[in-house]
């Protein structure tokens, strides 16, 4: 086994050893939903039918799927792996596509804030950078005004206001 393995089961006896420690009870939608909200930036909206989490725009957590005594998390298949094979009975990869990606299903008659908790801050954590990677692609928010950015291979000269010049370059 991989280094990698380890460190899933280690991190996995760990969820397990906090769950018995808190001797928590089950959560509860609203627990969830508060859980959520209380991370930096996260809105609460509509997806399909079912209350959905966002930050900066990417979804990092659901209630009601497939149920009402449910919700889901978007892990990465790492993270994902490390919570279900800590706790099978509270996580299980969503069915498709969808689990083979990393989402996550909470049965929440089962769940703990604790482990919940952890897990829903991975979840936010992946989106946020999601978030910053889709803006760095698009050419996000830039720091320096379009018509003060250099123009490459230019030797310093800046893009006038409105052009759409390109530059190309010599191979």
């Amino acid at each position: 086994m991989g280094s990698g393995g380890r460190r899933a089961t280690a991190r996995g006896k760990i969820i397990q050893s906090v769950h018995r420690l808190a001797g928590g009870t089950a959560m509860t939608v609203n627990q969830f939903r508060r859980m959520a909200l209380d991370l930096p930036d996260v809105e609460e909206r509509a997806h399909m039918g079912h209350p959905d989490f966002r930050v900066r725009g990417r979804i990092l957590a659901t209630l009601g799927y497939p149920d009402k005594g449910h919700g889901a998390l978007m892990l990465t298949p790492e993270q994902q792996t490390v919570y279900v094979s800590a706790e099978p009975e509270v996580f299980k990869p969503a069915t498709g596509a969808w689990g083979r990606a990393g989402s996550t299903v909470v049965r929440l008659s089962e769940a703990h804030a604790e482990t919940v908790g952890e897990a829903m801050t991975s979840a936010w954590r992946k989106a946020v950078s999601s978030a910053r990677k889709k803006a760095g692609a698009e050419g996000g928010v830039p720091s320096v005004p379009r018509e003060m950015r250099r123009i490459p291979g230019t030797r310093g000269k800046t893009l006038p206001a409105g052009s759409r010049t390109r530059v190309r370059h010599k191979p």
